[in-house]
């Protein structure tokens, strides 16, 4: 390349320039980013703040306990005015005419009712909704409805939650310790949300609630269970021979190294079932259950070879969840045989 062609290339002299030019803007860039900026200070006398004296807290303190007394109160006074319309109501429903005054009664409670709701700001009616809440699970009835409509309208206010999946794994791993105030009903938890006074209220509420609906729920199981045991023959091993019958299994309650077993109990018959041309096959069928055996009642009529209970092992043929059915049967059938062993040597 001579001179003269250097010379008339127009990109020659730009290529020289433009990596100083390029260092020197990173350098100064680099510069101003290392500078210390001024921070932008608040201004202080904008900022308003409420000076509230001592006794001026005491009066808020006292009509904020006024508020959450009034919000108490009118709750009951709710419940009050919902029993006697049921009152009226149930001469209605049982054939009888209201008269006149009863219905002008009615019109009055439902006035009445309707003025307490709509009564003072929007923070009173929160908690007067919240009172009624549990002033309604302090009169309900001790019923597993009630028990579940309650706990779902708790986890609908955001006072209880479910677990997560991730979380009951987490429980199982640590032994089921789950967090105190924990609620659990029909094999579920309930994980408190809230904490102060009136979580604490809602959850002692619902904690009685539950357990008078276990005590009831117990009464009638174990009432089942006394009818089940007088309905058929409590020696198993007639059933084992395959003598036709109805038989009763007795799990009763037990505690076995710390562990409680529930009682339960069930009726199975023994019956000579036709199959194919003219053969037999001696089979165990359910008939109900009761307690710990309640799942019987929903293979009522399911039945198993007298066989496979036998040698101890579901038949062969079975797949899927009729095997599941055949394996938790038998090991009820040999369970129940082992218990009135125990009960006979006793």
């Amino acid at each position: 390349m001579n001179a003269s062609t250097a010379s008339t290339d127009p990109q020659g002299p730009t290529k020289k320039l433009t990596a100083p030019l390029a260092q020197q803007f990173e350098l100064a860039l680099a510069k101003r980013s290392k500078e210390k900026v001024k921070p932008v200070l608040p201004d202080l006398d904008a900022i308003q703040v409420a000076v509230v004296s001592d006794d001026d807290i005491e009066e808020q303190i006292k009509e904020a306990r006024g508020r959450s007394a009034y919000a108490q109160k009118a709750a009951q006074k709710i419940i009050m005015i919902r029993a006697r319309q049921l009152q009226i109501n149930l001469v209605k429903e049982r054939g009888g005419m209201l008269t006149s005054s009863d219905v002008a009664e009615l019109k009055k409670l439902k006035a009445e009712e309707e003025k307490i709701l709509g009564a003072g700001d929007e923070e009173l009616q929160k908690s007067l909704r919240f009172a009624l809440f549990i002033e309604e699970i302090r009169s309900g009835v001790a019923s597993a409805e009630n028990a579940l409509a309650f706990l779902a309208r708790a986890v609908e206010i955001g006072r209880f939650r479910e677990p997560t999946d991730a979380e009951k794994q987490a429980f199982r791993v640590a032994d089921n310790k789950y967090p105190s105030g924990t609620l659990f009903y029909a094999k579920k938890a309930y994980l408190s949300v809230h904490t102060g006074a009136p979580q604490r209220a809602l959850e002692a509420e619902l904690r009685k609630f539950i357990g008078a609906v276990k005590k009831n729920d117990g009464k009638a199981e174990q009432a089942e269970i006394d009818h089940i045991l007088q309905s058929g023959e409590a020696d198993l091993g007639n059933m084992r021979k395959g003598i036709v019958g109805t038989y009763v299994l007795n799990l009763p309650h037990r505690e076995v190294k710390g562990k409680v077993f529930r009682a339960g109990a069930a009726l199975v018959a023994v019956e000579q079932k036709k199959i194919g041309k003219g053969g037999e096959m001696t089979i165990i069928k359910i008939g109900k259950g009761a307690g710990t055996l309640a799942w019987m009642n929903e293979h009522k009529g399911t039945w198993i070879s007298l066989s496979s209970f036998r040698r101890d092992a579901s038949d062969k043929n079975l797949a899927g969840e009729l095997l599941v059915f055949s394996d938790k049967f038998i090991r009820v059938l040999s369970a129940a045989v082992v218990a009135g062993r125990r009960a006979t040597a006793a």
